[in-house]
């Protein structure tokens, strides 16, 4: 098995590479397609603006060949925070930018909607830190992974999908809920970081690593 992290200069790959690594699974760090067409799977990472980011997938026409790799091949791909988000046609962020538009999905500013909780502490945005995951159906993704795990989170922005079946996974911050993880055929996307998320976050990347030997294609 040889996974594709797509660097394209948005994202932590090295953290990601070192979890495949402690994992023994071989990994290539790359933005050079012809590195990336023959991997089992691959994983966008991804931080910062979704504008800024869907530049710099334009400039090494990344954006293209992913559509093409991921739509029309089906080629599994596993999006990680910015990445999930860049799944999307549309963001608020950057209103004019479109999207990967894997899913069917537009990307908002999180609300949290009142500005503390019960015991006087402040709802910062972004939302940085650790919020459990509420499963809103059973999902491969997350076996052997408990409801309400704690995963780490840095996030702003959330996607809002328009197909309650792409959502596995919800978060609540605030009195606004929000999707943090998706599945839609070989398309996965979590918004948290597995790799900053200890046991549990190595738990979700080996069920999307054994997601590669199932028909994902259907």
């Amino acid at each position: 098995m040889n996974i594709g992290i797509i660097d394209y200069g948005a994202g932590n790959v090295r953290s990601v590479a070192k979890l495949l690594d402690r994992l023994g699974v071989k990994n290539i760090i790359s933005k050079a397609h012809e590195d990336l067409v023959s991997c089992d799977g691959l994983i966008l990472p991804g931080v910062g603006a979704f504008g800024a980011a869907m530049k710099k997938l334009g400039e090494s026409n990344l954006d293209l060949w992913l559509r093409d790799q991921v739509l029309i091949n089906r080629q599994p791909i596993l999006g990680i925070c910015l990445g999930m988000q860049l799944f999307a046609s549309q963001s608020d962020e950057s209103p004019d930018v479109s999207g990967l538009s894997f899913i069917r999905a537009k990307v908002c500013r999180l609300d949290p909607g009142k500005e503390t909780d019960n015991i006087g502490r402040p709802y910062y945005i972004p939302h940085i830190g650790w919020n459990s995951i509420n499963w809103k159906k059973e999902a491969f993704l997350f076996t052997g992974v408990p409801n309400d795990s704690d995963f780490y989170f840095a996030n702003s922005y959330h996607v809002v999908c328009e197909s309650d079946a792409d959502i596995v996974g919800i978060s609540n911050y605030g009195d606004s809920s929000f999707v943090t993880a998706i599945n839609h055929k070989n398309i996965f996307g979590v918004q948290f970081h597995p790799e900053k998320s200890q046991k549990f976050g190595r738990q979700v990347v080996k069920n999307f690593l054994g997601s590669l030997g199932m028909n994902n294609k259907c």
